[in-house]
């Protein structure tokens, strides 16, 4: 499979039908004197999401922790299956990516810490993610009309009746834009990349399996190592809209 971002934007209609009033996250939308909409991300005013042109029921989002409350890594690192020491069960499961560059291995237990990861295989720059949540997982191209975004954790879950049984998937942002995104459905939901959607194609195969399979069958993978930990950047260069090239 090969896995490419689409260059095409489609619109993504939001959804009107309240189905928790009662639960609205008020003191997470933050409505400024001039009108604007924003999204708490944090305790300073810069971490706030831009949902002006949101695409989503307000009243379906969930949590609103902050942006960088789970710790995305940006600079993964690896090693042999063979020096795992880390006891995981052979039922446990793990993301299983097969690329020319070698075998990979995601524990999900692991996955549940970092929620994403940006990776680079066979050379492109991948998002790997996992929503507990919902159970999904969603592996990625990150590059987008010649850009490559990094991607983090917003805090905050959305659900919608009728997708993936209406369980909470997390809500992923891109540090380059600072929009909002929707693995679940594959789409960007707020911000200049809403309705820029991802494309499930990739030069390389993954699977979930267990590690007892990875063990048995697949002993020269390198694993993605425990114990781990990545700071969020401080800055990040901002993408404007005229730096995608989506011709």
């Amino acid at each position: 499979m090969t896995l490419i971002f689409s260059c095409n934007k489609e619109e993504v209609q939001p959804t009107t039908v309240n189905t928790d009033p009662a639960k609205p996250l008020n003191d997470k939308i933050i409505e400024k004197e001039d009108g604007s909409l924003w999204l708490y991300g944090g305790p300073n005013e810069t971490d706030h999401f831009n949902i002006n042109n949101h695409a989503l029921n307000l009243f379906h989002l969930k949590y609103g922790l902050g942006r960088e409350t789970f710790h995305a890594l940006r600079n993964p690192e690896y090693i042999p299956l063979s020096d795992l020491t880390q006891p995981i069960p052979d039922e446990f499961e793990v993301i299983l990516i097969q690329a020319n560059e070698g075998k990979i291995a995601y524990p999900l237990e692991l996955m549940v810490k970092h929620e994403v990861i940006n990776d680079v295989i066979d050379g492109i720059p991948v998002l790997v993610s996992y929503c507990v949540l919902a159970d999904f997982i969603g592996i990625f191209p990150r590059e987008y009309c010649k850009q490559t975004l990094t991607f983090g954790v917003s805090g905050y879950t959305y659900y919608e009746e009728g997708i993936r049984d209406g369980r909470d998937g997390f809500v992923l942002w891109d540090r380059d834009t600072e929009s909002l995104w929707w693995p679940i459905i594959n789409s960007g939901v707020s911000g200049e990349l809403r309705g820029a959607r991802l494309d499930i194609d990739l030069p390389f195969t993954w699977e979930r399996t267990t590690m007892d399979d990875l063990r048995t069958n697949h002993p020269n993978s390198k694993i993605l190592r425990f114990g781990q930990e990545e700071e969020p950047p401080v800055t990040w260069p901002r993408l404007e809209e005229s730096d995608f090239d989506c011709d």
